[in-house]
């Protein structure tokens, strides 16, 4: 018989040190959120009006997630704007500009971020989104964002003021479900590292055996 001797071999240990490395990627991973699913960053059209921001509050957004806004280059793109802004649909100075058709914009820290149309008209026809990023996975959060710094010196990289009760994205009387299948539709994206830790688990379990 058998006896647990208290001390790990280099296989057990290889594995206990996989694991833990992986569920660390895992929690620090962001994950992939495509905007308006199979269809894509266009206009809403009828029951799908203001469907964006529905579908934006159902989801929880953190830190390192991405959006994928997914547009002909041609004839639309994507504003990052104040919040002023996105309640007038003001497209003359955005905080940045994408035109390129099929823009990844990762969050870079906690707040409300507003997106808009640059086409003309668009925006007015329901194109918009606001989006409440919250801190880190596996971090403490009481589930209120921290305030997010004003439009300033990295244009890319910094979100209108706190979003407020006047500025609380519109509800629209059809929304995108919470969670969507992977062939697009508007529902996150996410990026498991799950079947990568089972299999590096189940390798370093074969060489402790050996």
């Amino acid at each position: 018989m058998a006896f647990y001797s208290g001390r790990l071999s280099s296989g057990e240990a290889l594995c206990v040190l996989a694991l833990c490395f992986l569920l660390g990627l895992q929690m620090a991973a962001g994950s992939d959120f495509i905007v308006g699913g199979n269809n894509g960053w266009v206009v809403p059209t009828g029951s799908e009006r203001e469907s964006f921001n529905q579908w934006a509050e159902r989801l929880r957004f953190h830190v390192g997630d991405t959006l994928l806004f997914k547009y002909s280059a041609n004839q639309d793109s994507v504003l990052l704007v104040s919040r002023d802004a996105f309640q007038s649909c003001n497209t003359t100075s955005p905080a940045a500009s994408y035109n390129d058709g099929n823009t990844a914009f990762k969050f870079p820290r906690p707040g409300p971020y507003y997106f808009i149309s640059g086409a003309q008209g668009h925006c007015e026809k329901g194109q918009k989104l606001v989006v409440v990023v919250m801190t880190h996975r596996g971090r403490h959060s009481n589930g209120a964002p921290a305030e997010a710094p004003a439009l300033g010196s990295s244009p890319a990289l910094s979100p209108a003021a706190v979003l407020g009760d006047e500025g609380s994205p519109a509800s629209s009387p059809l929304g995108a479900p919470a969670v969507a299948p992977a062939s697009g539709d508007s529902a996150p994206l996410v990026l498991s590292l799950a079947p990568l830790a089972v299999a590096l688990v189940s390798v370093a379990g074969f060489w402790a055996l050996l």
